[in-house]
């Protein structure tokens, strides 16, 4: 999970050099992952979309140990919050 505080400052991630692909290959390398890239309302929207679905719970995967400040950043959204609760209350 990466999570940028803006539109802007993931397109600048997307695209910088040292990316090794394309923005376009960018976004259908995380999109044919499942991975959550992008501003924080953008990552909500996609784990609101996996619960709609059914999803009920979410296990990290990175191919190197995911930096803690990425872990606090996806505990912290809203709708991950909402998803301990509900799942707490079960």
């Amino acid at each position: 999970m990466a999570a940028n505080n803006s539109e802007g400052e993931y397109a600048r991630w997307r695209q910088h050099p040292d990316r090794g692909m394309s923005a376009r290959d960018v976004d259908a390398y995380v999109r044919n992952r499942g991975a959550f890239y992008g501003t924080a309302s953008a990552i909500s929207e996609t784990i609101e979309e996996f619960i709609d679905l059914g999803c009920q719970g979410f296990m990290v995967y990175c191919n190197s140990a995911p930096k803690l400040e990425a872990l606090q950043q996806l505990v912290a959204l809203p709708v991950t919050a909402n998803q301990r609760k509900r799942v707490g209350d079960a």
